[in-house]
């Protein structure tokens, strides 16, 4: 039995979930307290993927390159089910391969093809030094906690990669983000992330015939999201492709950068554009009772379907620009993937905003007691852009030639809800009807 397993694997040791008799594993870790020693592995294998820890395996024959693969049962090999009651430590290293990615753009670096699935009912705690490496999947009802010095690996996937002639025209010619939609959709239960444990995305984009490989920080002290102290929390809705994030304790944003090649590299840098908020993201920036900050130094752009609430007794402190679009029509998008329509993008304010930058949009409130603090020197107006490369050669790309097509244009003014328009060098508080 794995329980037994459990106690008997040293540093060293592995644990192998794999077919017998072509039969694949379907294992269940009963209620009880268990411990996966230090340098021992629990490995649940795919035949599409051999990779070691921390690698990947990429699709080079097809695969499923509209949909996750983790509700398709003929994708679904190994299947280990950690049930209610049941308390895994982790010292080593839990590993869940499958294979990523797929040769062509469009739903990018995602697991594509066969995998294995660890079910998460109980709770996993992953202690410095220790791995979770899911290029399955890790789904359930449970919660995986991931202490300072934890290390995790899972696929950071673009939804809307349109190839490398698109990303690198949009971003010379343009100076937008060269694509709008992401997500990291492969640990669907929820997750705990202290400070100083870090979250390390598989990337690939697609273009001039291979893949295009990286691993970047998005949680850690190199990442998108630098935590000093608290913790991240993300819960994920499979049935919307929703992740909530809520941001507890103090933490400053980071930038991403991506490397396409297109016969030489080309790096796009997501610190020179503004960075998207999309419709599968909610940010929380702090859970309401505990004192938050976040510093923002970079320009982002919230997108309809996007929700961004600044909690009571949080504080966000932007210093560049903001922009929240009310609406979003993108027409005639070079590759597929348009932004979804439909959706409202939400700015709350429930603590305190610093607008020390540029700011455009509509702020709301549902608690009394709310600030905005706008400086002096603020810009309450921000004009964004959205578009693609037209008829751009790959060659033309290359050699920084070829032209931008805009096809939307989002124009907002900083406002609040009932229309009123923020002033420079003024503190506005909410009352719960209004803001004076």
């Amino acid at each position: 039995t794995l329980e037994k397993a459990l106690q008997s694997a040293g540093s060293g040791s592995t644990i192998t979930l794999a077919s017998n008799g072509g039969v694949y594993a379907k294992v269940f870790l009963s209620a009880g307290d268990y411990t996966l020693a230090s340098g021992a592995t629990l490995l649940l294998s795919a035949s599409s993927d051999s990779s070691a820890l921390g690698k990947a395996t990429y699709n080079t024959s097809g695969g499923s390159d509209k949909e996750h693969v983790d509700l398709i049962s003929e994708y679904i090999e190994h299947v280990l089910t950690i049930m209610t009651g049941a308390n895994l430590t982790v010292n080593g290293n839990v590993r869940i391969q499958g294979i990523l990615g797929q040769p062509s753009p469009g739903l990018s670096g995602a697991t594509s093809g066969k995998h294995s699935q660890l079910v998460n009912n109980g709770n996993m705690t992953f202690n410095s030094g220790s791995n979770l490496d899911a290029k399955g999947f890790v789904k359930g009802s449970g919660t995986a906690t991931f202490k300072s010095g934890a290390n995790v690996y899972s696929p950071f996937v673009v939804i809307d990669f349109r190839g490398g002639t698109n990303t690198v025209t949009v971003f010379n010619k343009g100076k937008i983000s060269p694509f709008n939609q992401y997500e990291m959709p492969n640990i669907q239960c929820r997750q705990i992330y202290e400070a100083g444990a870090k979250h390390t995305g598989y990337v690939d984009l697609y273009a001039s015939g291979k893949h295009n490989t990286d691993k970047k920080e998005i949680i850690g002290s190199n990442g998108i999201i630098r935590l000093s102290s608290g913790y991240l929390e993300k819960t994920y809705d499979r049935s919307t492709r929703k992740s909530t994030l809520t941001i507890v304790g103090n933490a400053t944003m980071g930038s991403l950068s991506l490397t396409v090649k297109l016969v030489i590299s080309k790096t796009v840098d997501m610190a020179d554009v503004q960075f998207p908020i999309p419709w599968t993201y909610d940010v929380n920036i702090g859970d309401g009772t505990t004192a938050t900050t976040l510093t923002a130094p970079y320009d982002y752009k919230v997108l309809p379907g996007a929700n961004v609430t600044v909690a009571k007794n949080a504080t966000l402190t932007t210093s560049k620009s903001v922009i929240v679009y009310s609406t979003f029509d993108e027409q005639a998008p070079v590759g597929g993937f348009p932004y979804p329509s439909g959706f409202e993008g939400n700015f709350v304010v429930n603590g305190t905003y610093n607008v020390n930058g540029a700011f455009g949009g509509n702020i709301k409130s549902t608690a009394s007691g709310a600030k905005v603090v706008v400086s002096s020197s603020a810009t309450l107006s921000v004009t964004s852009k959205e578009g693609n490369s037209g008829d751009t050669k790959s060659w033309q790309a290359l050699i920084g030639l070829g032209s931008f097509t805009t096809v939307f244009t989002a124009n907002e003014t900083a406002r609040f809800s009932d229309g009123t328009a923020l002033a420079k060098g003024t503190t506005y508080t909410y009352n719960g009807s209004a803001w004076n």
